[in-house]
């Protein structure tokens, strides 16, 4: 078995979080606040803090990459 997690840095072929599985890798996103893994399988996207209740803001809710304001 190869360990394609130890290519960039630890993270494989991922944004995030890299574990080594035999003969392959799976990604996560743990490690980044507020972010989901995307349907790429590689990548992490920001969770829509905004669609749920407004994200509690007594305003308007925007959404950033992985906070909201």
């Amino acid at each position: 078995d190869i360990n394609e997690c130890l290519l960039r840095n630890g993270h494989g072929g991922c944004q995030d979080k890299c574990v080594n599985t035999i003969g392959g890798y799976t990604c996560s996103c743990e490690n980044l606040p507020n972010t989901k893994l995307a349907k790429d399988g590689h990548s992490c996207e920001p969770i829509e803090l905004c669609s749920t209740n407004n994200g509690g803001c007594s305003n308007t809710c925007h959404d950033t990459i992985g906070n909201w304001i």
